[in-house]
């Protein structure tokens, strides 16, 4: 289920994933159970701390959507999906340019951020 969302939402969102990425007591979970996040980590050799970097530039102007989960493991989270195009090196040396498609949860109370997708875009497999 999609949800509307207003800029300054966003911004917030933003703000508090961020804040949170930069402090030691914060616990980053990232989803490998499902293929496509662990075929592409594999692929592009991205490791947790791209991953970091990419949260930590995501911009407003990325936001995708925001979604009410209905996956057993995050039934009534809201989630917020972001697209950025991003630079990586594929496994023959060679640059290429992506748009991802990044899905997030944040449980500030529990100091913990969820990356339940982090895969290329049209990988809905």
């Amino acid at each position: 289920m999609t949800t509307e969302i207003a800029t300054n939402e966003i911004s917030n969102y933003l703000s508090i994933l961020k804040s949170m990425l930069k402090d030691d007591d914060t616990k980053l979970i990232i989803k490998e159970d499902l293929v496509k996040n662990y075929t592409f980590k594999y692929l592009y050799n991205v490791n947790k701390h791209k991953i970091i970097g990419i949260l930590l530039s995501l911009r407003e102007d990325e936001f995708y959507k925001k979604v009410v989960s209905n996956n057993s493991m995050h039934e009534g989270d809201i989630l917020y999906i972001w697209n950025p195009i991003r630079l990586f090196t594929n496994a023959r040396g060679e640059l290429c340019e992506l748009r991802l498609y990044i899905k997030t949860y944040v449980n500030i109370n529990n100091r913990m951020i969820v990356i339940i997708s982090f895969h290329e875009f049209n990988d809905f497999s």
